[in-house]
């Protein structure tokens, strides 16, 4: 790398730094991902609010993926009416462990949370939802809490650091699979727009983290 770019890209990440401190943060608190860790799939599921529920287009996407993998999907779901969220971390299981059997758990998760936000853009809710973003990363990611409250119950996701080049998003109280599924799915918005996210995290427990996204 040439000794310019190298310097060009230091003194970006120095500044992106710089405003992380300006909110309070501190970069060398959020941590790259640990995709390759075991992963309690029944003891997350165990955890969660019985009451805790995720939109219907989300479980029909995931039968979908499954049956194109081979495996007998559930019947179909309405895009629009709450199901438990429960079922839907089984389902994510289910098909990560179809789709990606060669793989890590966390990394399959995260595979599979790439189709998330498609699945949300194609619906009539998400193109009005997103029908104010400049076509960039930025302003998706700026959006992402209002998606989470019309999409999930009993979780909380708030903008925290917002600038060009880089987000923090908090999520608190939401057990599905903050540091991996989550994960894929704030990479497959990036990606639709054109951005590679590069994301670390601040983990405060199985369901409360900070998520550091770059681009």
């Amino acid at each position: 790398m040439p000794t310019s770019t190298a310097r060009s890209i230091s003194e970006a990440e120095d500044r992106l730094d710089d405003e992380l401190r300006a909110h309070g943060l501190h970069a060398p608190d959020f941590v790259d991902l640990d995709l390759h860790s075991s992963l309690d799939v029944e003891t997350r599921i165990a955890e969660t609010p019985a009451a805790a529920t995720v939109k219907g287009m989300f479980f029909e996407q995931l039968a979908r993926s499954a049956r194109k993998a081979g495996h007998a999907g559930p019947a179909r779901y309405v895009p629009f009416r709450n199901y438990p969220l429960r079922d839907y971390m089984r389902l994510v299981a289910e098909c990560a462990r179809a789709r990606y059997p060669r793989l890590p758990l966390r990394e399959a998760f995260r595979r599979v949370g790439w189709d998330a936000f498609p699945t949300l853009m194609n619906s009539v809710a998400g193109k009005v939802m997103f029908a104010f973003a400049r076509g960039d990363a930025h302003s998706v990611l700026r959006l992402a809490p209002d998606a989470y409250k019309h999409t999930m119950s009993h979780c909380s996701v708030s903008l925290r650091v917002s600038s060009p080049g880089q987000v923090v998003l908090e999520y608190r109280d939401l057990y599905n699979f903050v540091e991996c599924y989550q994960v894929g799915i704030i990479e497959g918005g990036c990606r639709a727009f054109g951005s590679s996210a590069r994301i670390r995290l601040r983990s405060l427990s199985p369901h409360d983290a900070d998520m550091l996204i770059r681009w």
